[in-house]
């Protein structure tokens, strides 16, 4: 079910608190710069030079979850946001299926690292979290939920 919101302040923290979080970006920029980091991002710059340019993504390996999320929508589902998608002209559709492992692996790779308890730690869900207890409370408080159901959602860093 798409979900649209609005009228939110840039620094509301209701949405994807994560990206506010100066102790996160702070331990993000220095995955970024780490030796592993730039290791894999050397070694994979050819192959992700190639599969980038079919949705005009930016390379760089921090942002390989997007060009890898295109793939998989194209491959698995034929379209991006509704769009039919195609693979680079100069790679076939079979290519595109055969390299998508590869393509996976490398996602999680950095996804994992991305967003894995040590960086994460328990900073970036702590509002979410809030409100979690307050909803509890509120219903302890007068014996029964203000709302018929109560759904949260969370980016998985959450």
């Amino acid at each position: 079910v798409p979900v649209t919101i609005s009228a939110l302040e840039e620094d509301d923290f209701s949405i994807r608190a994560y990206t506010k979080c100066p102790t996160f970006s702070d331990r993000l920029n220095d995955f970024y710069a780490s030796e592993g980091f730039q290791n894999k991002e050397r070694e994979t710059r050819d192959f992700r030079t190639v599969w980038a340019s079919a949705f005009s993504e930016s390379t760089a390996l921090e942002n390989w979850w997007n060009v890898f999320d295109k793939y998989n929508l194209a491959l698995n589902y034929g379209s991006h946001n509704g769009v039919d998608v195609d693979v680079p002209e100069d790679v076939s559709l079979e290519e595109a299926r055969e390299a998508f492992p590869q393509m996976e692996e490398l996602a999680e790779w950095v996804e994992l690292r991305r967003y894995g308890p040590d960086m994460v730690a328990d900073d970036v869900g702590g509002r979410l979290l809030g409100e979690i207890v307050e909803d509890i409370r509120r219903t302890l408080d007068v014996g029964q939920s203000p709302h018929r159901i109560t759904a949260y959602s969370a980016h998985y860093p959450t």
